[in-house]
Parts: structure tokens; sequence; C-alpha cells
């Protein structure tokens, strides 16, 4: 197995390792608008992290209607000095899951792995 076939493997487990902390949001008040944009309020959860309130301004996509108590998928942004949330309209919730058996495995030979080639 070369070092592109690692990198794909460690991405696939990676990704798949997101799927099970939760990160989701609930839509809490819905406007003003602003020009084209909407502000919605959101009570945000994050992996284990308390939720926490956040607001948005959002370009919503035709045929969109936000309702306050809706949940939907969030992606946080970070930059220099600011943390941001955003809705992913495309998205469903995404409430978190157990472990597979496959995540677990693979845990295992990557530790494996990192233990054969030590220092």
């Amino acid at each position: 197995m070369g070092f592109l076939d690692n990198l794909r493997l460690v991405k696939a487990w990676t990704e798949e390792a997101r799927g099970t902390v939760p990160q989701w949001a609930r839509i809490t008040s819905v406007g003003p608008k602003v020009g084209p944009m909407t502000r919605i309020q959101l009570e945000v959860h994050i992996g284990d992290r308390e939720p926490f309130e956040a607001s948005t301004l959002e370009w919503l996509p035709r045929g969109v209607k936000p309702e306050v108590g809706q949940d939907v998928a969030v992606r946080e942004t970070t930059s220099d000095s600011h943390t941001g949330y955003s809705i992913d309209w495309d998205k469903p919730p995404q409430y978190g899951g157990a472990p597979t058996p496959e995540l677990d495995r693979a845990k295992e030979q990557l530790k494996g792995r990192a233990q054969k080639s030590g220092p």
C-alpha cells in the first residue's frame, strides 16, 4: 500500500468518524430581512460542547422557508479572530451516532501502523 493509498484510507476514516459527532442547529427565530439576506438565530449543537446561541445572515435558497423549531445542518467556520456558523441547506442535520465496527477496526489498524513506524 503506497503513501497515497494510506492518505485516502485515513481520509475515509476521518469522514466516517466525523459522522459520529453531532453537528446540527435548531432555528430559534427568523427575521428580520436585511436586504436579500435573512437573519436567523440558532441553538447550535456541535460535539460534546454545551448548546449555545448563534446568529447568522443567510441567503435563502429558492423555495426554502425556515421555521422556528426546525433542525438544520450547520457548518462552523473560523478565521483569525472570529467563529461563524452557517446553515447547509442541502444536507440533513447530523445528530451523531455510534461508531461502526469498521471505524473501530480502522482505529486499531492505524494504531498498529503508528507503533510499527514509531521512533
